[in-house]
């Protein structure tokens, strides 16, 4: 780890690496369900805000494993 590095994580709150931590979870396609389990929120809403994929991302990932045959 080099020096910059270093530095800012010395500089880290728990506020942020909590943060950081459910962000690494959402992105790294961990269930949401248990990502809102390990953080104990009260909402998956809140849960939810940790999401950082795009929206044609979510499109095309909805597209692809949600389908209702009417």
């Amino acid at each position: 780890m080099d020096v910059a590095c270093a530095a800012r994580l010395e500089c880290a709150s728990v506020h942020w690496l909590r943060h950081s931590a459910g962000s690494n979870m959402a992105d790294g396609n961990l269930d949401l369900r248990l990502a809102h389990d390990k953080l104990d929120h009260a909402s998956l809403t809140t849960t939810s805000l940790y999401l950082h994929s795009d929206d044609v991302q979510r499109h095309q990932e909805t597209e692809l494993k949600h389908h209702i045959d009417w």
